[in-house]
């Protein structure tokens, strides 16, 4: 082989090498004109006349190998994280349901618009801020933001976490963290919609006492206003329980199948079957809407896992009240059809994979692949890449350029 030690392979690279630098030297002029030439041209070459030696070689070891070798160097597997394939499915669930009140010619969520949008619809102008031309946002995801930057702000100097956490203390006897929307946090949407409908009351009730001790000074700010007009939408509020419904049922259940403890050892090419469930379940969902707000429903046949709620109150406050939003029935079922149409997309990796389908199980093994990247996310996976590329970086100079960035 061309990478052993054995003698006569070390002569066979040494031969190659020498060929190839001779040819170097011969296409820049001859040696007069390869010393003459700046350090940094002759190193940029050398360095991609190495480069074609190792491939040279490599073509060369391949080629010495048998069909069965050939067969494994050749095996070539790509799967993506799971995690963000359901957040990807989420956000198309989440755009297919906003579409879909035009579509219907119904009431949309209240447009949340910034002050640039607000000043240009009042005076017919364009922004001067802000994207020019965009749509105002609206509806579940763009009130859970203002709610995450409100209360739960990334800069602890930003946002009202403690006047809300002595509210919550008056009120319930207990502080209430709200989940981290404000950062890039899997599934902080879900959470937060699910948080929302469960305490709707609590957070219309803090933002009208805040107006109440703002009245004198000007009363709400226009971010504050946005967030109570949001909470006080019944439309606003459909989305948040589509969305609390779909994380409970979905997301939440299949973040522990992925990332549970206990799976950290398993193939990500193991998870046909579940995949396989995942979309059955989101058809039987969209064929049947009863399953998950019918009359009859049971954390048994709904859940992805069967298992039992993460909020029960929750649910039980959507299932005691659906009847006040006509239209939560119809978003449901609009909601699990975009999520579903990208998940099949999402999932071709494993279930329409041909390399995978013929795969013998040593080549599977070979081909490990964690079901999600965690190794790369969050802060500990932030921690291990800074490391990696700046060994010499203090705890310190880290915190600082996180803090600043």
């Amino acid at each position: 082989m061309f990478f052993s030690d054995n003698p006569q392979d070390e002569a066979a690279r040494n031969q190659l090498l020498d060929e190839m630098v001779k040819e170097m030297v011969e296409k820049a002029g001859g040696k007069e004109c390869w010393v003459s030439l700046p350090y940094t041209k002759r190193l940029v070459q050398e360095k991609e006349l190495i480069q074609q030696v190792q491939i040279e070689l490599g073509e060369r070891a391949y080629q010495q190998l048998s069909l069965e070798e050939k067969m494994e160097v050749d095996f070539y597997i790509y799967t993506g994280c799971c995690m963000h394939k359901d957040l990807n499915a989420t956000k198309g669930g989440a755009e297919r349901m906003a579409r879909s009140w035009e579509e219907k010619k119904v009431i949309p969520p209240v447009a949340l618009m910034s002050k640039a949008q607000e000043t240009a619809a009042e005076t017919a102008e364009v922004p001067k801020k802000g994207n020019r031309g965009r749509q105002p946002e609206r509806g579940a995801v763009k009130l859970t933001n203002l709610l995450g930057a409100l209360l739960k702000n990334k800069n602890p100097k930003k946002g009202h976490q403690d006047c809300f956490h002595a509210f919550c203390r008056k009120t319930l006897g207990t502080k209430i963290l709200f989940p981290d929307t404000s950062n890039n946090r899997y599934q902080s949407h879900g959470y937060a919609a699910t948080e929302v409908v469960h305490h709707r009351w609590l957070y219309t009730n803090f933002l009208l006492n805040m107006q109440d001790q703002k009245a004198t000074a000007g009363g709400l700010n226009h971010m504050e206003q946005n967030a109570l007009a949001g909470l006080t939408d019944d439309a606003t509020f459909t989305e948040l329980q589509i969305f609390s419904l779909y994380s409970q049922a979905i997301s939440l259940p299949f973040s522990e199948l992925v990332r549970a403890p206990y799976h950290q050892s398993r193939n990500g090419l193991d998870l046909g079957q579940d995949l396989d469930h995942l979309l059955e379940h989101h058809q039987a969902i969209i064929d049947n809407p009863n399953i998950l707000i019918g009359p009859d429903v049971s954390w048994k046949t709904t859940t992805l896992d069967g298992k039992p709620w993460h909020n029960p109150d929750a649910i039980e406050i959507i299932l005691c009240h659906q009847y006040q939003y006509p239209h939560l029935r119809a978003a449901l079922t609009t909601f699990f059809e975009g999520a579903l149409k990208t998940w099949k997309t999402f999932t071709q990796d494993i279930l329409n994979n041909p390399n995978l389908t013929g795969a013998t199980p040593k080549q599977q093994y070979m081909a490990f692949r964690c079901p999600a990247n965690d190794l790369n996310e969050g802060s500990l996976g932030c921690l291990r890449k800074m490391y990696r590329s700046f060994p010499c970086l203090t705890f310190g100079q880290l915190n600082a350029w996180l803090m600043c960035r």
